[in-house]
């Protein structure tokens, strides 16, 4: 009889995750399924499904890129959503009750200990040093690639808020999936690190597709972002500084939209 091999949860998991992303978000943008259930449905999933993924693979979370400072914000993710005053965003105290018990999980059952590796110290500066640049490049880089386009918004602009908010979303439920655990599967399967920086950058992309009637915006930023946060992944081996990159991209490219109705 031959060895019959055990089911890759893995693999069930990111399956699970990309259907979230993809089947869900697209009807959505299609006006099949209600924005307000599409929400609820798309953010909680992935919440749980990346928190069941991180608590299995807790002993090699490395070979995610998920470093202890990367589980420290995506367990902190919704504490983030209160600081943006996100109080309208009916997934926020459910999303905070399962993050704190993967939380206990991890600490308790899991008994997972904070593990920093050993850097070289010029190592470490370099790398905080080329992601606050990118922080600040990057926003103006694409401000200039859309075409300097401003947008009238009477409302004040709070950068500290919006910031923590799209870290408490977008970073969190894309860094993880993308330029973690996906990254880290097709690194296990033998894949290089420059087809696996494509691949993701190319599932990245079409993950946003329903940004394709925005033009330049779809075909160009989106691609040349996901290759960006790529490449940051793979220089830095950890989604801690993709994750602050790109929340950084989101709040200040759209914070350079509004600068001239800013009261």
């Amino acid at each position: 009889m031959g060895v019959i091999k055990k089911p890759n949860k893995l693999l069930f998991m990111l399956i699970a995750l990309l259907v979230l992303r993809f089947p869900l978000l697209y009807l959505s943008a299609a006006n099949i399924v209600p924005v307000e259930i599409l929400f609820i449905i798309y953010l909680c999933g992935t919440y749980v499904l990346t928190g069941l993924l991180i608590y299995q693979n807790r002993n090699d979370l490395a070979q995610y890129n998920i470093t202890p400072i990367a589980l420290l914000l995506f367990l902190t993710a919704p504490f983030w959503a209160i600081l943006a005053g996100n109080d309208y965003d009916p997934t926020l105290w459910v999303r905070v009750g399962i993050g704190v018990l993967f939380a206990v999980l991890l600490f308790t059952k899991g008994k997972y200990r904070f593990h920093f590796e050993k850097a070289n110290i010029k190592i470490i500066i370099a790398n905080t040093f080329l992601t606050i640049l990118l922080c600040a490049v990057m926003p103006i880089a694409i401000h200039a690639i859309r075409g300097f386009p401003f947008i009238e918004n009477a409302e004040a602009f709070d950068i500290p808020y919006i910031w923590f908010y799209q870290l408490s979303s977008a970073a969190i439920s894309e860094e993880p999936l993308f330029r973690g655990f996906l990254w880290g599967f097709l690194k296990d399967k033998g894949i290089k690190s420059l087809w696996i920086c494509l691949i993701q950058a190319g599932l990245f992309w079409v993950g946003h597709i329903y940004y394709i009637g925005t033009g330049i915006n779809f075909w160009i930023v989106h691609p040349l972002c996901a290759l960006l946060l790529g490449l940051i992944v793979w220089k830095s081996k950890s989604i801690t500084h993709s994750m602050i990159v790109h929340s950084s991209i989101n709040t200040f490219a759209d914070y350079l939209r509004h600068i001239p109705f800013l009261r």
